[in-house]
C-alpha cells in the first residue's frame, strides 16, 4: 500500500497538506503568529512530531491507527513515507469528508476498536478526548 507523502500545497512553520476549512485557515494564522512572537513555544502537532521521528529512527516502516480521524492526520501525512498502512476510525462519515491521509476509514466508537490487538505499531488520538462524552478520570 505505502502511500506517497502528499504534496504540501504551502510550506510553513505547520505545512499545509489539505484545504482547510476558514476556522482551521484562523487557527493556523494563530498558531504562526505566536510561533514569530515566542521562537521558544511550539505548537503540539510539532511536539508530537518529534515524538513519531524518534519512534522512526528505530522502526523504518509502521502500520498507524488514528482513533477520532476526523478531516485528516498532519502526523500521517508528514511522514507518510515511513508509514505502510495508515488506518483511521470516526464514528461520524461527515466528520471525514475530505480526508486524504488514510489508507482506510472505518467507522466505529473509540471503545471498541474493530481490531485485533497488536495491528498497529503506532495508535494516535490527536484532539479526540474533548469529543469523548465520558472521558476517563485518571
Amino acid at each position: 500500500m505505502n502511500k506517497q507523502r502528499p504534496q504540501v500545497l504551502e510550506h510553513g512553520y505547520l505545512n499545509v497538506y489539505s484545504r482547510l476549512t476558514p476556522q482551521e485557515r484562523r487557527q493556523l494564522y494563530f498558531k504562526r503568529l505566536y510561533k514569530q512572537q515566542h521562537l521558544w513555544w511550539d505548537d503540539s502537532t510539532i511536539l508530537a512530531c518529534r515524538i513519531l521521528k524518534g519512534y522512526l529512527q528505530r522502526h523504518k516502516q509502521i502500520d498507524v491507527l488514528d482513533v477520532g480521524c476526523g478531516r485528516g492526520n498532519y502526523l500521517v501525512d508528514e511522514y507518510r513515507n515511513h508509514i505502510r498502512r495508515a488506518v483511521g476510525v470516526d464514528l461520524e462519515p461527515a466528520a471525514t469528508r475530505g480526508n486524504i491521509s488514510l489508507d482506510e476509514i472505518r467507522f466505529a466508537s473509540a471503545d471498541k476498536l474493530p481490531f485485533a490487538d497488536k495491528t498497529f505499531d503506532v495508535v494516535l488520538a490527536l484532539w479526540t478526548f474533548e469529543h469523548l462524552q465520558n472521558p476517563p478520570r485518571h
